[in-house]
Formats: C-alpha cells, sequence, structure tokens
C-alpha cells in the first residue's frame, strides 16, 4: 500500500520547500510574482542573540481577497456557494454566492468612500451578524486599502431572527 497522501505532501514540504510551496504558490493570481517562496537568513537581535529568520515569497505582491471572491466570479464562478452559515442558536442556516459576496463588499467600499474613509484610515466595523462579519474582514482590502477590523458580538437569542 503507497504511503498516504498526507504524508507524502508534509514530506515534499520539508525536504523541499522552495519547491513545495513555489509549486502551490503558482495556483494563485499574484500582483507581483515573487522570484522565490523561502528566504533564509540569520538574524541577529540587540542583545546579540542570533536566530534563522525566514521570509515568504518576501518580493511577491498579492490579495488574498481577490483570491479568495473575485476570481471565482471572474472565472464563472460567480453563482457557487462562497459561505454556508449555520447558527447553532437560531438554527438557521444562510448561504451566500461568490458574485453576493463581490457586490456586498463593492457596496460597503462604496459607502465608506462616501463617508471620507481614504488609504491610511482604521475602520472599526462592530456587527451582531457573524457572516457580515466574514464578508467584511475577508474582502476590503480590494476595494479600500485601509485596515479594517470587524467585531462580531453574538448570536441574537432563537426568539429573534437575524438582522439583515
Amino acid at each position: 500500500m503507497p504511503p498516504h497522501t498526507q504524508i507524502t505532501t508534509t514530506a515534499h514540504s520539508l525536504a523541499d520547500p522552495e519547491s513545495f510551496w513555489s509549486y502551490h504558490a503558482a495556483k494563485l493570481h499574484w500582483h507581483r510574482k515573487p522570484s522565490r517562496a523561502l528566504t533564509r537568513h540569520t538574524k541577529t537581535l540587540p542583545s546579540g542573540v542570533s536566530h534563522e529568520h525566514w521570509s515568504w515569497f518576501a518580493d511577491g505582491e498579492i490579495s488574498t481577497s481577490y483570491n479568495c471572491v473575485d476570481r471565482h466570479v471572474l472565472a464563472g464562478h460567480g453563482d457557487n456557494v462562497a459561505i454556508i452559515w449555520e447558527s447553532p442558536v437560531t438554527g438557521s442556516t444562510e448561504t451566500y454566492t461568490y458574485a453576493q459576496l463581490l457586490d456586498e463588499i463593492e457596496v460597503l467600499a462604496g459607502v465608506l468612500r462616501e463617508e471620507g474613509v481614504k488609504k491610511g484610515d482604521v475602520v472599526i466595523i462592530y456587527s451582531m451578524h457573524l457572516p457580515n462579519t466574514l464578508r467584511w474582514q475577508s474582502h476590503h482590502h480590494t476595494y479600500l486599502p485601509i485596515p479594517i477590523s470587524v467585531f462580531p458580538s453574538r448570536s441574537p437569542p432563537p426568539s429573534q431572527p437575524p438582522p439583515q
């Protein structure tokens, strides 16, 4: 019996991390492709203590939000389900497609721009609805390159429907 896929994958990642991670990185959309997957060097702290330091894809530029949503819509998969939210409190289930996520994030970015938010600003959004938290947190960088912290609070009690 051949070894399990997880064993051979782990062995490859440890034996040759450069080729392993370069192979997987090639499957993503890069704004600027990295010249290397991994760069190792020794870092010396002010105290004089030295340690090995690893830099991953140091000269690459990537948008995780683009890779998580936009590219699926552009590839014709906008109607596929991207998020399934099952609330253990309310017993409800909600699904969101890639196209819905992209549309909602474009609207949110527009609202923030209209409110005067610009690059370099920090935004905090408080949301009681976890799917909103996931949508807003995962994709805002594509349309408005600012740090946004989204804080979920809790699910509403079962007697209340989730906010829309």
